[in-house]
């Protein structure tokens, strides 16, 4: 089965500020006992699906053309129109993605003991995730890992993302989507109503992603008092062939040392990293970092930072979105930066960016000092 692939050519439209792309988005196979449908968002879409247009329902191939801002989300969303009504977010443009229905694993620690990651019976600790088989099921498509909405992990050290996707399939990880119910016998998942995420807690840092990983998107985590950063994309100096990483809904809430959300070693071979609706507070140095200061070759592409929420961030230093050089074209869209109570330390820029070629709007700076 194919999975759904956005491409684009670019087209100028009738408005001088207005640049847009013929999208074509194709899903071949079958789509039966699924509903689907398409909005154009400036954001992280939140909205009831139900109020989305249809595509269409039970169809076995789906072809769309269409001009799109390709400064927004082309988002398309399915849904099971059967028990258990599951949705999830299938494809999402400008940047160029291919999702393919594939294995879904299941991860929940308030089980009495360790499963072996079915629905039925999920592996229990962050450490019991067979990354290998993770890996494996990439080859022929997406692999989606259910963390409950409703569990915490206490993480001895980094939780490293120890997997990774391929050209063929991404590796999800998904925290605000299902919760579970029993802890002992056959598991019960139910759909996730609330804002609810799955939270972790690390004496290391919080998410790291190797050099070398592709394909992979974190979504809907809460990660909170982390020793250093909450996410890490590289600890290597440099990394290289990071690519195609989706940061999506994550939470960093406090950690003790370092940022939010880290790229600072990124070099070579990396590209198409997408930072979008965070929620990122109270962190010693910026909120956001992209790219190996000292890394002057423009070869970062493709990464955007959209519609991320700052509080209280960068205490320490300047800067709360920092951007280096090798970010080239970096989209910096709809954020909102905010100190509640001015500069104590360091000084608060907002945002900072050293790469050529950026597009930066709709952000907002509220108390900052620069």
């Amino acid at each position: 089965m194919k999975g759904l692939i956005f491409t684009a050519s670019l087209f100028i439209g009738y408005s001088t500020f207005a640049e847009t792309s013929l999208c074509t988005m194709t899903w071949n196979g079958s789509l039966s006992g699924f509903r689907y449908r398409i909005r154009q968002t400036d954001a992280w879409d939140t909205s009831d699906v139900s109020t989305w247009p249809i595509i269409t329902n039970d169809i076995n191939a789906l072809t769309l053309t269409f001009y799109c801002d390709p400064t927004k989300q082309q988002a398309v969303r399915r849904f099971m129109t059967t028990a258990p009504f599951a949705e999830d977010e299938i494809g999402v443009s400008p940047v160029s993605t291919v999702f393919t229905a594939g294995a879904t694993y299941f991860v929940d620690n308030g089980r009495t003991s360790n499963g072996s990651g079915t629905a039925d019976s999920p592996w229990k600790a962050f450490g019991d995730i067979n990354w290998t088989t993770v890996t494996a099921a990439t080859a022929t498509g997406d692999c989606t890992i259910v963390f409950a909405s409703r569990s915490a992990w206490p993480v001895n050290g980094d939780i490293t993302i120890g997997g990774s996707g391929k050209s063929t399939g991404n590796i999800l990880l998904i925290g605000g989507r299902q919760y579970q119910t029993n802890a002992a016998n056959t598991a019960y998942w139910l759909n996730e109503p609330s804002t609810n995420k799955s939270i972790f807690g690390s004496s290391g840092s919080g998410f790291l992603i190797n050099a070398g990983v592709s394909n992979v998107i974190l979504d809907s985590f809460r990660i909170t008092n982390s020793a250093f950063s909450g996410v890490n994309l590289g600890t290597a100096n440099p990394t290289t062939l990071i690519k195609n990483i989706q940061i999506r809904k994550i939470d960093v809430i406090s950690p003790a040392n370092n940022h939010g959300i880290w790229a600072g070693y990124m070099e070579g071979g990396c590209s198409n990293i997408i930072i979008s609706g965070c929620f990122v507070t109270n962190t010693p140095l910026e909120g956001i970092y992209l790219g190996h200061y000292s890394y002057l070759f423009p070869t970062i592409t493709g990464c955007i930072i959209s519609d991320n929420y700052l509080i209280d961030t960068g205490l320490s230093v300047q800067g709360d979105i920092d951007v280096k050089p090798g970010a080239s074209g970096c989209i910096v869209r709809s954020n909102v930066l905010f100190r509640t109570t001015g500069v104590t330390s360091g000084s608060t820029c907002g945002l900072v960016v050293a790469a050529p070629n950026c597009r930066i709007f709709g952000n907002t700076f509220r108390n900052t000092d620069r």
